[in-house]
């Protein structure tokens, strides 16, 4: 899959060159409003060269930003080490080990 997004080159103040880009969101579908109200566009399979061309037209853009559907994917828990820049590896897609709950009393 792919995030639909957008990107520019423009210059600084100091006339440096910089190379700036977005992701692209919008509202959570079903899957993901129980986490969070927002979530990235996700491009179909094969859309990409679509979303890049200049020459697409907007209503087929607009098309494109409806994302994947829920069915087009599954959700399942991950590890905190996602939410850490220095993990970049398989132990970010093992499941979470959760401690047993203590008892109170």
């Amino acid at each position: 899959f792919a995030f639909a997004g957008l990107w520019a080159i423009w210059y600084g103040e100091d006339d440096r060159k910089l190379r700036t880009c977005s992701i692209l969101t919008t509202t959570a579908n079903a899957a993901i409003a129980p986490l969070h109200d927002r979530m990235p566009v996700i491009l179909p399979a094969g859309a990409e060269a679509v979303w890049l061309d200049a020459a697409t037209s907007p209503a087929r853009l607009r098309e494109l930003m409806a994302g994947l559907s829920p069915s087009s994917y599954a959700l399942h828990p991950v590890s905190p080490a996602v939410n850490d820049a220095r993990y970049d590896g398989p132990e970010c897609l093992k499941p979470p080990v959760h401690a047993a709950q203590a008892a109170l009393f």
